[in-house]
């Protein structure tokens, strides 16, 4: 379905990044980079507006089986990436992998896939959550005694 594409799971984990985080944020939809001014709405380009882009990516989703196929699991792989909206290098990348609970097989079908929403739903939170906590919550650790963070590392 379209709300399982990959696009619109990435859509509403941006959605969910900006509405959890108190940086005024705006959520683009399509494939807009920082720096084409068109690329929300007109105006200024991004880097006049914003000092940093935050593209969240699926690169993979499905289900994985085991048991020989009598359980089954939904996973979601994204790959979450800060970049500098002034030259569109990257600041910050991050790998983020989720699986739900392991469900019988016949489960992920019943009530017109009532189960499949609720996990997929479950795997957006979740990730938004995780880009949040990775992306802007995190201090890096002083690699001296004494050092103070700098801010995000590339990693």
């Amino acid at each position: 379905t379209g709300a399982a594409s990959p696009n619109a799971m990435a859509a509403a984990i941006a959605e969910d990044i900006a509405r959890w985080t108190p940086y005024r944020a705006q959520v683009f939809t399509d494939a807009a980079v920082a720096g084409q001014p068109a690329a929300y709405g007109g105006g200024p380009a991004a880097s006049e507006v914003f000092d940093s882009v935050l593209q969240v990516e699926i690169t993979q989703f499905g289900f994985a089986g085991r048991n020989a196929g009598r359980d089954i699991a939904l996973y979601v792989v994204a790959e979450a990436r800060l970049l500098d909206a002034g030259n569109s290098q990257p600041i910050a990348l991050r790998g983020l992998a989720w699986l739900s609970p392991w469900h019988a097989a016949d489960l992920w079908t019943k009530a017109d896939g009532a189960l499949t929403r609720t996990e997929l739903k479950r795997a957006q939170r979740a990730l938004a959550e995780r880009v949040v906590e990775h992306m802007f919550l995190d201090t890096p650790w002083p690699s001296q005694p004494g050092a103070m963070p700098t801010g995000q590392v590339l990693r």
